[in-house]
């Protein structure tokens, strides 16, 4: 019988090849396990992100300052319609996002879905309940007068408009009323989309602007912020009497029923404080005539018609 040949010993090459194609596959899968975990990380992030998003709410703000309601001051906001976004959003236990927006576009933003609530002296009117919004209010009241330069002296009454260039803000409750008074006291009005736009026609002599006309308490607050400028004294556009409310959608039901009972609450226990904290009042003005009665919100809030 032959003698079989001794086995021969495997070539150190080939071992050597195995053992880099191991260590590959090892460093393969190595590499899979920390992109898989790189993955579910961004995915939580994304996750977390979104769901930080669902919580915000956005809140149509007036897109310039109005001392008293809404202005920045050392990089914050602040003023009484910022104090009472806060309480609502806080509340409502969502985080609040200020959009600053115009007077004219509020119904649009609303109804398109850009802003959830506007909170920016905004009047409850029959007018925008038709087209289609609803308000939770109302939050404070007030009439409409007539801010002039500060050395005017030659308007101290209504018939002394006559005549006379007045700046309004355009879409605003005021041109309504404006126009409503020029039947009986012929005057020029000139429309602005910003009340910005108005100060500074009022602040140009270059311009025949010699008055603007708002909500007294809003004009108030310029005046108290700029000592050039000065409320009429005991001047009120006829037929005038403005009710500021929260503005949402028609279609935001739900979320107008709980606004309201969160507004009843800031009425009842912070509306004091947050007004002798936003403004001084003058000429007589008293803020027991702006502070809505807590049993009218129900009445006023989210009617449709």
């Amino acid at each position: 019988m032959a003698e079989q040949a001794p086995p021969q010993k495997q070539p150190r090459r080939k071992l050597w090849t195995y053992s880099i194609v191991a260590a590959v596959i090892i460093a393969a899968l190595i590499t899979a396990f920390f992109l898989l975990q790189a993955r579910d990380k961004q995915a939580k992030a994304e996750k977390d992100t979104h769901k930080q998003t669902s919580q915000s709410i956005n809140i149509g703000i007036p897109i310039n300052d109005s001392p008293g309601f809404s202005s920045m001051k050392d990089g914050q906001r602040n003023g009484f319609d910022i104090d009472l976004a806060n309480f609502i959003a806080d509340g409502l236990k969502r985080h609040p996002n200020f959009v600053p927006i115009t007077v004219g576009s509020r119904e649009q933003q609303l109804k398109k879905g850009y802003i959830d609530l506007s909170i920016s002296t905004y009047s409850i009117s029959d007018k925008r309940i038709q087209e289609g919004i609803i308000f939770a209010g109302p939050y404070l009241r007030t009439d409409q007068g007539i801010l002039v330069n500060a050395s005017n002296t030659t308007i101290a009454t209504i018939d002394d408009l006559k005549g006379e260039t007045v700046c309004v803000t355009k879409g605003s409750t005021s041109d309504d009323k404006l126009k409503e008074l020029n039947k009986n006291v012929p005057l020029v009005i000139l429309e602005r989309d910003t009340f910005t736009q108005c100060l500074d026609d009022l602040k140009n002599p270059s311009t025949n602007v010699r008055a603007i006309t708002n909500d007294t308490i809003i004009l108030q607050g310029h005046a108290n912020a700029d000592s050039s400028l000065k409320v009429v004294p005991n001047v009120v556009i006829p037929g005038t009497y403005e009710k500021y409310g929260i503005g949402m959608a028609k279609s935001d039901a739900a979320l107008c029923g709980e606004v309201t009972a969160l507004l009843k609450e800031f009425v009842t226990k912070q509306w004091n404080p947050a007004f002798t904290a936003n403004f001084t009042l003058t000429n007589g003005q008293s803020s027991t005539s702006l502070k809505p009665d807590p049993s009218t919100i129900d009445t006023e809030s989210c009617r449709t018609q």
